[in-house]
């Protein structure tokens, strides 16, 4: 029948954006290890520490309960920098969970470019995971619970790269050597400004970026086009029951 039919064109979206998500994150890691280079550049890439190429800022510890949904700041708590699939933040991700100036004391107001890296995880693969801004000035946003804010200090790294530091296979080595914990694992700020990060050319990470920004903005696309599809087949559904739409 219809909805049979409509079933199909959901599941299949689905495999096809589990698909195109395994290859984005391939292709990622390819790129961040140098073994997939774009725009045809060849240039031995820089090796720098954190320590070096990023000021360590000041986050503030509140817990899910002292957060709302008023504040007249935005808060970046761990676990949504665990629960995101992408790098950046932009301002289609907003509201995020806020909170108000005195209760953030004296923790740094983050700015676009800035790093924010989660520093525990109830599992390895959530260590040193990190979300970079991509947010106008008037987005007042903290650096929250359980995490470091970085923001660069150096002139040789375009926005959106800094995001994918994490997905190198030599940087998830360095978190897993130096993350400690038996229930949970965290990183100290001083192991994390130890570790080592490699980049580019700036005009190699522009490349770079807009590689995966593009792929990213197709599986959005298709995250859309399900969304709108499972709509319709609960529309559907509901005519159905209802008795307003037969099938003939």
């Amino acid at each position: 029948g219809v909805l049979s039919e409509v079933d199909e064109l959901v599941e299949s979206l689905q495999r096809l954006i589990s698909k195109k998500k395994q290859i984005l994150l391939g292709a990622t890691v390819a790129l961040m290890d140098q073994k997939l280079r774009v725009g045809g550049h060849d240039e031995t890439w820089r090796e720098a520490t954190l320590d070096s190429i990023f000021e360590f800022l000041s986050s503030v510890a509140l817990s899910r309960a002292q957060l709302s949904e008023d504040g007249d700041l935005s808060y970046i708590h761990y676990g949504d920098i665990h629960t995101r699939l992408h790098t950046w933040i932009r301002d289609a991700d907003f509201p995020l969970p806020r909170t108000t100036t005195s209760m953030a004391g004296n923790a740094s107001l983050l700015k676009a470019g800035d790093l924010v890296v989660a520093d525990a995880s109830e599992d390895m693969e959530g260590v040193g995971k990190a979300v970079e801004l991509l947010v106008p000035e008037a987005e007042k946003v903290v650096a929250g619970l359980h995490t470091v804010a970085l923001r660069p200090v150096s002139e040789d790294l375009t926005p959106g790269f800094a995001g994918l530091f994490q997905y190198a296979t030599k940087y998830q080595q360095q978190v897993s050597r130096l993350a400690a914990g038996l229930k949970v694992y965290g990183l100290t700020r001083a192991s994390l400004r130890s570790i080592k990060v490699e980049f580019p050319s700036v005009a190699e990470q522009r490349a770079i970026v807009e590689f995966i920004d593009d792929a990213r903005l197709e599986i959005e696309a298709l995250e859309a086009r399900l969304a709108k599809t499972r709509d319709l087949k609960t529309g559907m559904a509901q005519e159905l029951l209802s008795g307003r739409t037969r099938l003939t």
